[in-house]
């Protein structure tokens, strides 16, 4: 973009001279380019604002398949549609997308597939036509302080990510905000990440969402607000997830909700105000769920249905509109050292229930 010995007048062919460890600056201006990058460079726009390439709607915007390149200071946008996305990662290791503006476009905003060891961090990620950022079959990649809204599919999605233990994804104080469809959502055997210190809020759908054997996750220090569905929601054939010290409020429908799950953590969350209930168990066995604070809920603070052996303990629940506790066609759980105070109904009640035990409340 610039003058003189030494300057291009497209990306791509500065690209195509490079060498392995060679710098690639770009001056501000916009390029309608479809980037292709399969050597180990550094691509930096002067301006993240300013620095435009534009796919035309064509193709992708940029296609990675080297490693050990890194991308900062652009704003990328107007992908083509049908798989093709605004960053494409591919077989790829050790690369660095940051501080970057990656938005509109037709498809993904940022999509990496079978890659290891990428850093994703500082970018916005806005108003594009399918997700905001997409993991597939990808493992210790870090997602780290980006800003993920208004995209029209799911804000920051995992298929089938991270499944053997060490190697996990870190996704760490991103803000997912303003109507994604789910905030973050797991799904296909994403097992093994770290979810920590994130704010979602305002999503279309759930604030968090795992589905379908999504085992050993740990999760968190998260905010989840003001999200259309429910806070979060594990749902069918899930196990040994923790579920931590998190803030739930004015979520539309449960704060924490737990189906078809199984020998799952729930500890020391804040859950208000949720327009049904605090924390709601179906179908799901040896969940513990202890030390949470549980206020304002619209139904039961802690509702059970045809769920047994689990825990309840030392929960503290608060003027909910329904029951404090509520166990429905349940057995063999163990309701013990709950406070439970205002009530509009009931503090706990017991229906279509047997061989509970209820004690030190």
């Amino acid at each position: 973009g610039g003058t003189g010995t030494g300057n291009y007048t497209s990306i791509q062919s500065a690209i195509d001279d490079a060498s392995d460890g060679d710098t690639v600056f770009v001056y501000n201006g916009i390029y309608y380019e479809n980037v292709n990058i399969d050597k180990s460079i550094n691509l930096i726009g002067e301006n993240k604002d300013n620095t435009i390439i534009d796919g035309g709607g064509t193709n992708h915007v940029i296609y990675v398949s080297s490693n050990w390149t890194s991308i900062s200071g652009f704003t990328i946008q107007n992908c083509g549609s049908y798989g093709r996305n605004g960053i494409s990662l591919m077989y790829t290791h050790c690369n660095t997308i940051t501080g970057n503006i990656i938005t509109n476009n037709n498809g993904d905003g940022l999509y990496l597939y079978s890659s290891i060891n990428n850093t994703i961090m500082g970018n916005i990620i806005a108003n594009n036509n399918d997700y905001g950022i997409s993991l597939n079959f990808c493992s210790n990649n870090t997602l780290m302080d980006n800003t993920i809204t208004g995209n029209n599919g799911v804000g920051l999605r995992l298929y089938s990510s991270a499944s053997s233990p060490g190697h996990h994804n870190n996704i760490t104080g991103n803000i997912i905000t303003y109507n994604n469809g789910h905030g973050l959502y797991l799904y296909g055997s994403s097992n093994n990440n770290s979810i920590m210190g994130n704010t979602i809020t305002n999503n279309n759908g759930e604030g968090l969402y795992l589905y379908s054997s999504c085992n050993n996750n740990n999760i968190a220090g998260n905010t989840l607000m003001g999200n259309n569905q429910g806070g979060m929601y594990l749902d069918y054939c899930i196990s040994n997830n923790t579920i931590k010290g998190n803030t739930l409020t004015e979520n539309y429908d449960e704060g924490i909700n737990i189906g078809s799950s199984n020998s799952n953590t729930v500890v020391g969350n804040i859950i208000t105000n949720t327009g049904s209930e605090g924390i709601h168990l179906t179908s799901s066995v040896n969940t513990i769920i202890t030390g949470n604070t549980i206020t304002g809920s619209n139904e039961e603070g802690i509702y059970l249905y045809s769920s047994s052996s689990n825990t309840v303990t030392g929960n503290m629940v608060i003027g909910t509109n329904n029951d404090g506790i509520g166990l429905s066609v349940c057995n063999g759980n163990t309701i013990t050292g709950n406070t439970i105070t205002d009530s509009d109904e009931n503090g706990i009640y017991l229906s279509s229930s047997s061989s509970n035990t209820v004690t030190g409340n």
